[in-house]
């Protein structure tokens, strides 16, 4: 697993992936020292600032959620 930051307008956003997939994508308080810049992650962090100012709508990311068979079904959904 990957693990990196995003300094956003709204805060620190913990980025996990794996298999270069987003696996988790949340709010945290602070970084940890482990910052990795894969060009999977580099490519969510640019979709991620596109976001922030305005320019994106959509994100094109494969995404691998945790959970179990139905959350993951309600995501699959959403």
């Amino acid at each position: 697993m990957e693990k990196s930051y995003y300094e956003s307008p709204i805060g620190i956003l913990e980025i996990i992936c794996e298999n270069n997939k987003l696996v988790s994508l949340k709010l945290v308080d602070c970084c940890e020292k482990s910052n990795i810049e894969t060009a999977f992650i580099k490519d969510i962090k640019n979709q991620i600032n596109e976001y922030f100012s305005g320019k994106r709508k959509v994100f094109d990311i494969k995404i691998n959620p945790t959970g179990t068979d139905f959350q993951k079904l309600v995501w699959k959904e959403l």
